[in-house]
């Protein structure tokens, strides 16, 4: 793949520490167009919303919904009954209710050291944090957005859909943001490299692993009877549900059932249904969402994500920090903590034949899977909320100036990457992002 050169922002005169927040830290001005804690990004964002208000550097917290929580004196609310009232959410759709609640959050950014924004909800936060001085971050969860459309398209070209779910737009605005910003936190490797590939420099991307909550997600006693593989999260092309499904009809295991629990997208709801009838009678559980995950995975032997494209897959820790083995697809960007055959496996994306084979082997030696979640429990452990809200406070802190040489470890068990923080060097320019899966929504 050809690696074009894309521009990178350019620091602004005088840019630099205001310390206005408590005893001269930085102040920062977090935004996210989504429900606080509600989920998905949601649940992201309270981690390090917790993290910038135990060190009393969160000057104003905007969000779309949801509760403040620690930061119920920083909150600023958007006015979400005009995108989340009945008739809204079936007529706005997604692209302009982020507009509305960007254009809402320009206005309330103010004077800042630091704005943090996420992808889809921040070009023109962007723009008003940078002529106002400040330094910027933006969360991206996924891929960089032209290399996701270009796996969807793929995706729905195989599939026989028409067209796939990203308009030219959206990935256009992505990429502005992406321009418009200092720096771009991205959650693994794989999100990493593909800003790489994309041309992006190396030093405008802040390598940020999610955590997990230990004490939410654990181990069942005694283990499920039956050995039920989960699948949890949004069914979707790019959760890649349609390969896990292929490889259970081949597999025509006895005591065994498949746990399907998520929302699923109206597109791929008939290939879904199809690839059900295709399996083993009454094999296959078509669940629907859960607001209580960690009760679904103790009732499981193995977790499997197949995604096409996934950014992190929280899940995927979730899973582990409960004692299950793992299989998810090279496109998943939590196999960065998955250890092949120790505690899980990665197996090639849309690599039916592969996922079978490793059901299999779980299902014929159910001791040596429980074993392998053993161990899954001990390297969840090493991947903590504490540690991703200190890697954020480093960033913050590097980009005013006030540590070092910018310089962070990223480090989720066996992962140890050292990435450029530092905004020192940059060019001329400017970028915007699309919608990401780092979590599940």
């Amino acid at each position: 793949m050809r690696r074009e050169q894309h521009p990178v922002a350019v620091p602004r005169e005088g840019a630099g520490c205001l310390g206005e927040g408590e005893n001269g830290v930085p102040a920062v001005v977090y935004s996210i167009g989504a429900a606080l804690d509600g989920g998905g990004i949601g649940s992201v964002a309270a981690q390090a919303v917790q993290g910038l208000v135990s060190r009393g550097c969160l000057q104003r917290l905007l969000v779309l919904d949801g509760q403040g929580g620690p930061a119920q004196g920083q909150l600023v609310r958007f006015p979400s009954w005009l995108v989340t009232n009945r008739i809204a959410r079936h007529v706005i759709p997604d692209r302009a209710r982020d507009r509305m609640y960007d254009g809402w959050a320009a206005r309330h950014v103010g004077r800042c050291d630091v704005f943090y924004g996420w992808a889809h909800h921040s070009l023109r936060s962007l723009g008003v944090a940078r002529r106002q001085g400040a330094m910027t971050i933006l969360d991206r969860g996924g891929v960089e957005a032209g290399a996701q459309r270009t796996l969807l398209e793929e995706e729905c070209r195989l599939m026989g859909l028409p067209r796939g779910p990203m308009h030219p737009a959206e990935v256009r605005r992505a990429q502005a943001e992406y321009a418009a910003t200092d720096i771009i936190a991205v959650p693994s490797q794989f999100v990493r490299d593909s800003f790489l590939a994309a041309g992006y420099p190396e030093h405008k991307l802040f390598l940020n692993p999610l955590g997990v909550d230990a004490g939410r997600f654990t181990p069942a006693e005694p283990p499920p009877d039956a050995f039920r593989v989960v699948f949890l999260g949004r069914v979707s092309l790019q959760k890649g549900i349609l390969y896990l499904l292929q490889a259970w009809a081949k597999l025509r295991l006895t005591n065994a059932e498949l746990l399907i629990v998520g929302p699923v997208e109206p597109v791929v709801r008939p290939l879904v249904l199809e690839a059900i009838r295709r399996a083993t009678p009454g094999s296959v559980r078509l669940c629907g969402p859960s607001t209580q995950p960690e009760r679904v995975l103790r009732q499981a032997s193995v977790l499997v994500l197949p995604s096409v494209q996934d950014g992190f897959g929280l899940v995927v820790l979730e899973a582990m920090a409960a004692g299950l083995p793992v299989i998810v697809s090279d496109h998943v960007g939590a196999k960065d903590c998955v250890r092949e055959g120790v505690d899980g496996f990665v197996v090639p994306m849309r690599d039916v034949d592969a996922i079978a084979e490793r059901l299999a082997w779980l299902a014929a030696d159910r001791g040596r899977g429980q074993q392998m979640g053993r161990k899954a429990r001990r390297q969840a452990l090493e991947c903590s909320w504490d540690a991703y809200r200190a890697r954020l406070m480093g960033k913050v802190e590097s980009l005013c100036g006030a540590r070092g040489d910018g310089r962070e470890v990223a480090r989720c068990g066996q992962m140890n990457l050292a990435v450029q923080g530092s905004s020192r060097g940059h060019a001329a320019g400017e970028t915007l992002s699309s919608r990401g899966d780092a979590v599940d929504e």
